[in-house]
């Protein structure tokens, strides 16, 4: 255990607000020396603001920086990440909000219980949320206790906004877990990546993706460009067999900024990429899960969205023609994801039924 070696990769992009706390924290983590068995990297998508000369002092102290011209999004700069985890020799892949800090003990407390559960592939903490100083917002309130499913197949982040409970003290398997702090077992990487002939689609939507390295491992499906991605993976995982940890005893405190609630506030480009991400999450992973979710989701819910963007949020409407240049890829996408998977649907439908958020361990 003492032995374990995490490599922890953040994507910035404008995060001068909170970079420099998240860093700080990181680098304080008990149990654990940059340099030895803490590895850390940063991927910068084309700053405009001052990150870049608030990460100076922490590349000083070890911490790697790769800077891009443009933003290659957060998926393509995670997946160039693990590719170079893959050929490294650290244990375990943290993925990390540059908008997150942790307790001193988190990431110790993260890896023990991870590694008392080998059939987990990834883990994620108890988060609650933050002020803009990311310490605890008081009274403490949950941000994520790991994400789960609804007959709508809508995804949201257990506990989220509920006042702390001794509920969240608990470790349990749950069906994901939140993007902005994730551990993946190099195992699970290995099983988990997807990729077809027909990746050169994405530059279609998003032509900075030819910058990124042809050989990184795509993990995360870089389609998603960012948000959603984590229930993509999470789905995908639990079709692939293995379970998803939410680990209790670490402890983190995140400043939230995409909501639903939050959507009328949220700039333009994000609601669009929610609503794209919502149908590529569905034609990737979906597979009957129940007459609720095929009347509730795949009926009512996207003809709710569609209708919604035509008549209140026409600034997304654009997203249906990103849906339209990726939907072939999301298609071969989807065949290699139900050969490989070795739960049926009705094995996971009970993570769609509106009732079971998390299940004991």
């Amino acid at each position: 255990m003492n032995q374990a070696r995490v490599f922890c990769h953040i994507v910035t992009y404008n995060s001068v607000d909170y970079i420099g706390r998240c860093l700080s924290a990181l680098l304080e983590q008990e149990n654990f020396c940059i340099g030895d068995n803490l590895h850390v990297e940063i991927t910068d998508n084309a700053s405009v603001d001052a990150t870049i000369c608030a990460l100076e002092p922490f590349l000083a102290q070890g911490v790697i920086l790769h800077k891009k011209e443009l933003n290659c999004g957060f998926c393509g700069a995670h997946n160039e990440a693990i590719a170079r985890f893959m050929s490294g020799s650290q244990d375990f892949y943290l993925m990390l909000n540059p908008d997150l800090k942790l307790e001193r003990n988190a990431l110790w407390s993260l890896v023990k219980e991870f590694n008392s559960h080998p059939n987990a592939g990834a883990a994620c903490p108890r988060l609650y949320l933050s002020d803009h100083e990311l310490n605890p917002q008081m009274p403490l309130a949950i941000d994520s206790a790991g994400i789960y499913m609804t007959p709508s197949l809508r995804h949201f982040d257990r506990g989220q906004y509920c006042p702390d409970d001794p509920l969240y003290h608990k470790s349990q398997f749950v069906f994901g877990g939140s993007g902005a702090c994730l551990i993946l077992r190099r195992e699970f990487i290995k099983d988990i990546a997807v990729c077809g002939s027909l990746e050169s689609n994405v530059e279609r939507v998003y032509p900075q993706m030819a910058l990124l390295d042809p050989f990184r491992l795509r993990i995360l499906d870089e389609a998603f460009f960012a948000y959603r991605e984590d229930a993509d993976l999470a789905w995908r995982g639990q079709l692939f067999g293995w379970k998803f940890l939410y680990a209790a005893s670490a402890v983190g405190y995140h400043k939230r900024k995409v909501t639903p609630k939050k959507r009328q506030e949220l700039a333009a480009s994000i609601n669009r990429l929610g609503v794209k991400n919502r149908f590529l999450l569905q034609i990737n992973n979906y597979h009957y899960a129940g007459l609720r979710c095929f009347f509730g989701g795949i009926i009512f819910r996207n003809l709710l969205v569609v209708l919604g963007v035509i008549f209140s949020e026409r600034k997304s409407l654009p997203a249906f023609k990103e849906l339209g240049l990726l939907y072939k890829r999301a298609r071969e996408r989807r065949k290699i994801i139900l050969q490989k998977s070795r739960r049926s649907a009705r094995e996971l439908r009970h993570w769609f039924c509106g009732k079971t958020l998390a299940e004991d361990i």
